[in-house]
């Protein structure tokens, strides 16, 4: 089974290398076959870009760039590096590291073990340190969450999360 890691990325380049790095660190479980990389900047102001760019030559894993020519927002980039993506599984880690690199590793073994199709991270289970978010920010998540958890009848903690 192969893996696809999709990282979005806009105007990151102060934390994209450290995301990068400890991608690199991790051990992914056997079960996968491949692992690659597939980075969408869209369109940063920064060196965002440049930075992946000097990056991909010494990764141990396949690490592609896409560049958008016009800012798409995160569900354009997340768009196009599935659509250029090779994996069977699909994960999404954020460029500002909002998302833990190493629960990768529990995600998936967690979906293996249970033999899922999908699973979903969330920061509002018990136990769980999450960033602080502003409350309008976190009341719009509660209520999409509710309301994807009653349309598609699958209780949801945090429909936002990767």
């Amino acid at each position: 089974m192969r893996l696809s890691i999709i990282i979005p990325l806009y105007n990151e380049e102060n934390s994209i290398l450290n995301v990068l790095n400890r991608l690199e660190n991790l051990s992914f479980p056997a079960f996968l076959s491949q692992v690659e990389i597939v980075v969408v900047d869209d369109k940063s102001l920064d060196k965002s870009k440049e930075v992946v760019a000097d990056y991909i030559s010494n990764s141990k894993y396949e690490i592609r760039l896409i560049t958008h020519e016009n800012n798409t927002g995160k569900g354009g980039a997340v768009r196009s590096g599935i659509e250029s993506s090779n994996g069977e599984l699909i994960l999404v880690q954020d460029a500002d590291l909002e998302l833990d690199p190493p629960d990768i590793l529990k995600m998936l073994q967690v979906m293996n073990d249970l033999g899922m199709d999908f699973i979903n991270g969330s920061r509002y289970m018990a136990g769980i340190s999450r960033p602080l978010s502003s409350f309008k920010r976190y009341m719009g998540n509660r209520v999409f969450t509710l309301l994807t958890s009653w349309i598609i009848n699958v209780k949801i903690s945090d429909v936002a999360c990767g």
